[in-house]
């Protein structure tokens, strides 16, 4: 299956709602943490992008549950597979990986991809 093909193919609205909820709870949790140390100057611009990922996500979560209900078609779940193979892992590199360090090489914090099939 091409990657284009795999992409068309969406999670359900309960998976995506969750997923947001448990990004949400981890930007909380990276908040507070960053917070206990925040008179540092460099902890202001950390803690400034993380409210901003945090923000995005909540934005997201609240157009998730805005949109009428409706039959999703097939989702993911309901494909029965228990493993993926990937041959394009290229697709998957530079991901936003949730962290209160700042500035560190090979960690995305503002990617515009996020996990595979997630809320678009």
């Amino acid at each position: 299956m091409t990657h284009s093909s795999f992409e068309r193919i969406g999670m359900s609205r309960g998976y995506q709602e969750q997923f947001l909820r448990e990004q949400i709870a981890e930007y909380d949790q990276l908040l507070r943490d960053s917070r206990r140390g925040a008179g540092r100057p460099f902890r202001r611009n950390i803690i400034k992008v993380i409210e901003k990922q945090k923000t995005q996500r909540e934005e997201r979560l609240r157009d998730l549950l805005a949109r009428e209900k409706k039959d999703d078609g097939l989702v993911f779940e309901e494909l029965g597979s228990g493993h993926l193979f990937i041959d394009e892992a290229q697709q998957f590199k530079n991901l936003e990986t949730p962290t209160k360090m700042e500035r560190v090489a090979g960690i995305q914090t503002g990617a515009q991809r996020n996990a595979p099939s997630t809320c678009t």
